[in-house]
Parts: structure tokens; C-alpha cells; sequence
């Protein structure tokens, strides 16, 4: 027996006529060996993966958009700069806060950071990167599960089938007439 490389669109060499309990059993444990299968999983997925991930972006642009209601930015003066953190200051010194980085740099000691509608060091609004990004956390998984569902209900079809065909057979042979 000779190991070769998996690929799900392989047109294997089929024989003129194949019947019984072997072909079905064939179809069964490789539903991918037929590239008609593994096409039309491909496209499915596809189907479901487009529209998940254009929800997500839906979903993020509307996000975005409501941001700007409740949130403004201001410049504000870097008192204390850490790893992950910066204290910064703002409205002439009477207020502070911790502001996450990377921090928008005017200049040297000045940042431009977001605050919410009460006052406070905020995230920034969701950029073009996490529209993306969430695009994809969406459209992915969709699409994978999707593609590996197609040929598992072929599979499981497939099998029911040919059950079904075993047991008429069994019946016309047991009670012949």
C-alpha cells in the first residue's frame, strides 16, 4: 500500500461499474474523494462565510458610528509613561487619569486621548485593522464549519442510503416474490 498526499478535489481512477456493500462503504469513508462533494462544500461555505463576515462589519461600522455620539477627544500632558499604562492629565491639570497605549503623540509630553460622555480615559473607536480583523474572526469559522458539515451530511446521506438498499435486498432475497 502506497501513502500519497490527502487532497480533497483527487479524481481517483474509478472502475467501469461498482456496486454493493464496498462502494458504499468507499463513499462513505472518504466523502471527499468525490470532487463534485468537495466543490459543492466549498461553495457553501462560501455562501455562509460572506454574509457572517459582512454582518460583522455591519455589526463593527454601526459600533463605530455610535461612538462618536458619546465620546470626543483631547490633547492631554504625560506625567507618567509605563509598559502598558500612561498617566496623563488634562483640562489644565484638574483632571487625570491612566490612558492605555499606544498613545496618539502631538508631541513629546502631549497625547490626543479619548474620553467618554462622563469624563473618562476611554479606548479608541474601532479602526479599519479590527473591522478586518472582525471580518474574519466571523467569516472563518463559519465557513470551516461549514465546509466540513457539506461532506459529513454526504456521508451521512450516503450511508442511509445504501442501509436502505441492503435492507431491500435482504427482504427481496429472504422473501423472494
Amino acid at each position: 500500500m502506497t501513502l500519497r498526499r490527502w487532497d480533497p478535489f483527487h479524481r481517483a481512477a474509478r472502475p467501469a461499474a461498482r456496486s454493493g456493500a464496498r462502494s458504499a462503504a468507499r463513499s462513505v469513508a472518504r466523502p471527499f474523494a468525490r470532487p463534485v462533494v468537495a466543490r459543492a462544500a466549498l461553495l457553501v461555505a462560501l455562501c455562509v462565510a460572506l454574509p457572517a463576515g459582512a454582518a460583522a462589519v455591519v455589526a463593527l461600522r454601526a459600533e463605530r458610528g455610535s461612538y462618536a455620539a458619546t465620546h470626543h477627544q483631547v490633547v492631554a500632558q504625560v506625567m507618567d509613561e509605563r509598559a502598558v499604562v500612561a498617566r496623563v492629565t488634562w483640562d489644565g491639570g484638574r483632571r487625570s487619569g491612566w490612558a492605555r497605549r499606544p498613545l496618539e503623540r502631538v508631541s513629546d509630553t502631549a497625547v490626543r486621548i479619548w474620553l467618554d460622555d462622563l469624563g473618562r480615559p476611554a479606548s479608541r473607536p474601532v479602526g479599519a485593522v479590527e473591522v478586518v480583523f472582525g471580518f474574519l474572526l466571523a467569516a472563518l469559522p463559519a465557513g470551516t464549519l461549514t465546509w466540513l458539515a457539506v461532506p459529513a451530511l454526504y456521508a451521512w446521506w450516503t450511508a442511509r442510503r445504501a442501509v436502505a438498499r441492503w435492507d431491500r435486498e435482504w427482504r427481496d432475497h429472504r422473501y423472494p416474490g
